[in-house]
């Protein structure tokens, strides 16, 4: 966590893309693998004790544990933005969730594409498996131009 902190209290310091990819993703990793109730400050943090085997065919707990991830995400990784959650695979012994996302980079934004697997133990490992930077001016000028033509149809 002791880069986590100065991550945040240093904002003159420079980081890199991939600095800041492999940063959001251990985040996410810790942040999984905290469980409801064992952070003293933020009861809140983390997820409840889970298990593939009993999720395993349960549509309505496998919904709610991916409403539960999203919160998270949400709450305590605000690095991370425009998230889609959705599961990838499932078996008795893992869940695989993939992760898609923004990560403002300075004018820019990289694309992150990461995997979420919860092994039977409920442990979490978060993997990247593709990231690329996107022009943040010219991904907004986009969204503009698009708004600007929808409004003079």
């Amino acid at each position: 966590m002791k880069r986590r902190l100065l991550e945040r209290l240093a904002d003159n310091v420079q980081m890199d893309m991939d600095s800041l990819v492999l940063s959001v993703s251990t985040h996410l990793q810790q942040l999984l693998n905290t469980r409801h109730g064992s952070c003293l400050t933020r009861r809140d943090m983390g997820l409840p004790s889970i298990s593939p085997l009993s999720l395993h065919g349960d549509d309505r707990q496998l919904i709610q544990l991916t409403r539960v991830i999203q919160q998270q995400v949400k709450s305590f990784e605000p690095r991370l933005s425009k998230t889609q959650l959705s599961l990838d695979s499932e078996n008795q012994q893992q869940l695989v969730f993939r992760l898609l996302g923004d990560i403002r980079f300075g004018y820019e934004s990289v694309q992150v594409d990461l995997r979420l697997f919860i092994d039977s133990d409920g442990i979490v490992d978060v993997r990247v498996e593709h990231y690329q930077r996107v022009d943040f001016l010219e991904d907004q000028s986009n969204v503009s131009l698009q708004k600007a033509l929808n409004v003079s149809r």
